[in-house]
This record gives C-alpha cells, sequence and structure tokens, in this order.
C-alpha cells in the first residue's frame, strides 16, 4: 500500500495514520481491515471471526503469526473501531450491508 493510500484510508477512517499503523498488526492483514472498516467489504474468514468475537473459530483460522496476535486485535477493535462494526454475527453483517464508514457508518 502507498503512503497516499495509507493517508486516504486514514482519513476515511478518521484517525491519524502514523497511529492507525502503529498497531503491531501483521502488516498483511491490514489490507482486509482496511476495506471492511471503510466500505463494509468482507474480510477473509480469520478476519470474520475476529470481528464476530467468536474465539474459536478464531483460534482455528489464525495461522502461526496471527494466533499470537489475538490480544492485538481485541486491543485494536476495543481501542480503534466503532463498537457498531465487531461483536456479533449481527453487528458484522449490518457493517457490510451498511457500506462501513463510506455508507454512513460508525459517524
Amino acid at each position: 500500500m502507498t503512503t497516499i493510500e495509507q493517508a486516504a484510508y486514514a482519513a476515511v477512517l478518521k484517525r491519524n495514520e502514523n497511529d492507525f499503523y502503529n498497531l503491531n498488526l501483521p502488516p498483511r492483514m491490514w489490507g482486509g481491515i482496511e476495506r471492511y472498516l471503510a466500505h463494509g467489504i468482507p474480510p477473509g474468514h480469520f478476519l470474520t471471526a475476529i470481528l464476530e468475537g467468536d474465539l474459536f473459530e478464531s483460534c482455528s483460522r489464525a495461522d502461526d503469526e496471527n494466533i499470537s496476535m489475538l490480544s492485538q486485535y481485541a486491543r485494536f477493535l476495543y481501542n480503534c473501531v466503532p463498537g457498531s462494526c465487531y461483536g456479533s454475527k449481527e453487528k458484522v453483517a449490518a457493517w457490510i450491508e451498511g457500506g462501513g464508514y463510506a455508507g454512513g457508518k460508525g459517524r
């Protein structure tokens, strides 16, 4: 992702790009997180399980790197995104249906 793309997503997500990208999550995971938050685009199975609050599914879908990062994902969600976009299957489905921040969610 280019610096311009990072700044654009940070603006959509109402975050300073330096803070946004210093959350210690694997950089390869940011694309799915950003698309979900900004536009309500469904992420992969692992991130979906994280967002839905399904610990067992999260653990079964996690790779070697992400399994050790589960608490970081929880901190990120709790501290950096609106509660309306995570925590249950219903909340995740509504966020996707509503188009994320671009669709007016989280404002």
